[in-house]
């Protein structure tokens, strides 16, 4: 049995456009990702939550989402992996564009180094 490792991100994003009728966007949000080893396998868990703001449209929101991953070694170089994910972004103003909005996500692949 190997240590588990954890780790936590914290982002900040201002996009300022310089075009009077551009939106400015900002967005702040944190991420906590946790890694358990067992053996040549690697299991994954994410979770993440980030607020976004355009001021001029008006518009509100908050993403919230989950990703489950494994990553599995088939040698020193060669990584084969999967990953599930989801996420929910919810908008509360204005009225046009308020509501869920879900995704759903799914990869397979291999990884190679060289």
């Amino acid at each position: 049995f190997t240590v588990v490792k954890a780790s936590l991100a914290y982002s900040a994003l201002t996009d300022t456009k310089n075009d009077a009728a551009a939106t400015d966007l900002t967005s702040k949000g944190y991420n906590f990702s946790i890694a358990a080893p067992f053996g040549a396998t690697t299991l994954v868990a994410n979770l993440g939550r980030a607020n976004l703001k355009q001021d001029r449209s008006n518009i509100d929101g908050t993403t919230k989402g989950v990703q489950l991953m494994a990553n599995y070694a088939v040698s020193k170089r060669t990584t084969a992996y999967a990953v599930v994910g989801r996420d929910v972004t919810t908008l509360d103003s204005p009225a046009a564009v308020a509501g869920d909005l879900t995704r759903q996500s799914t990869a397979v692949g291999v990884r190679h180094t060289f």
